[in-house]
């Protein structure tokens, strides 16, 4: 698995480091934006950000929940700080045995500036970490990281601060003296030469290092949890962007598949209202046909059951009964479409013309409507572009 490492440092440059599954470096460079990490192969990403105005520290706090003790550090921290709490970013550890949280503590500002580069990259960057959290280091352990103007003071386990050199410089001897410290380790480029004994009295170890590149190659605690600040507001989002350049082709194709779904449904909607429609206008002309007397501004309908009300003859129901179970049986048929009804009144019977697609569907209409006990007859039957009519002959 390559894991990508980066740096976002004051001046906004980014230095990264590409390194294969055992720890060896595949590549470097220095990046102006999180965008150009776009190219590179990564299964992780992971980054560290070092900055004048960020904070790490110790802070007592009473026993209580993880969400007691988050609202109560504003109250803590308001006499200590000179900026408004309000306008800090701040991320906390768990509470350990000896009663202590680790606070890191970055601007707003700068918190929304690495958000922003963040959601434009389309990156997915689960954790972005203070960098002394690279470092190794007990409680009688200082450590001294400095690059270019900057220097990066680490006390103990969970004390640090950056500023510039001779800032940070000045404030070894008194914070080694409260901080116990015995032992000093120093990472810094060779063509820098500091007197030592003029800042503090224990010898430091030197670690040569040409960057912040050469420092992340050697660091071997980059896998280490440290405190994530991409939490809360920054925590990582789902890139739309992303997320629609992979599953637009499934989407597009489900959405298809829907479409044409409800295309084919209303097709076949409309076929059913024509069958019914032509249905009703064939029942229609029959009414009238065999009823001749009959006003046609009114409604069939009310008037077929006004005559069936006042008809006692049993030929005439037989006659409805049939009609009624050659429509049903037709209308429950999808492959069958009705064209035509008409009755022969010589014959006794009535004349359908249907439209199937196969002669076979002929076949499967009689065998039917044979086993509903009508007595019928198949008639002429003609190929009508890839359609057949076909004549069906039902007698009663």
């Amino acid at each position: 698995m390559n894991t990508l490492s980066f740096i976002i440092s004051p001046d906004k440059s980014i230095p990264w480091i590409l390194k294969d599954f055992s720890g060896d470096l595949i590549n470097k460079g220095v990046a102006s934006n999180l965008k150009e990490f776009l190219n590179i192969k990564a299964e992780y990403t992971k980054g560290y950000i070092y900055h004048p105005l960020l904070t790490r520290r110790e802070l007592q706090v009473p026993p209580a929940k993880a969400a007691e003790i988050n609202s109560s550090i504003p109250f803590l921290l308001e006499d200590e700080l000179l900026s408004n709490i309000e306008d800090l970013h701040i991320v906390t550890s768990k509470r350990r045995t000896d009663g202590n949280v680790s606070l890191c503590m970055v601007p707003h500002l700068i918190m929304k500036e690495i958000d922003e580069q963040i959601i434009n990259s389309q990156l997915e960057i689960p954790s972005l970490c203070d960098l002394t959290d690279t470092i190794q280091s007990n409680a009688s352990e200082a450590t001294l990281v400095i690059f270019k103007e900057y220097a990066i003071l680490k006390l103990g386990s969970h004390w640090s601060w950056c500023s510039d050199m001779q800032t940070i410089l000045g404030l070894l001897k008194n914070s080694f003296d409260e901080f116990q410290i015995k032992n000093f380790k120093v990472f810094l480029t060779s063509d820098l030469k500091i007197d030592w004994p003029s800042f503090t009295q224990i010898d430091p170890e030197l670690h040569y290092i040409k960057d912040e590149q050469d420092y992340l190659i050697h660091q071997s605690n980059l896998n280490k949890d440290g405190l994530n600040l991409l939490i809360k507001q920054y925590e990582p989002r789902l890139s739309w962007k992303k997320w629609y350049k992979t599953w637009k082709l499934p989407i597009f194709s489900l959405f298809l598949i829907i479409v044409l779904y409800f295309f084919q449904l209303s097709y076949e909607l409309f076929l059913n209202n024509s069958s019914v429609a032509k249905i009703n206008l064939s029942a229609k002309n029959l009414f009238f046909t065999s009823f001749p007397e009959e006003n046609r501004s009114l409604d069939y309908k009310l008037l077929l059951r006004k005559k069936l009300r006042n008809i006692p003859d049993d030929k005439d129901i037989i006659f409805l009964s049939t009609l009624g179970q050659v429509s049903k049986i037709i209308i429950n048929n999808e492959n069958i479409s009705l064209n035509e009804v008409s009755y022969d009144l010589n014959k006794n019977q009535f004349i359908l013309e249907v439209e199937m697609s196969s002669f076979e569907d002929i076949e499967v209409l009689q065998s039917v409507m044979m086993r509903s006990g009508l007595v019928v007859e198949v008639g002429s039957s003609r190929r009508s572009g890839p359609s057949i009519l076909s004549e069906i002959l039902v007698k009663f």
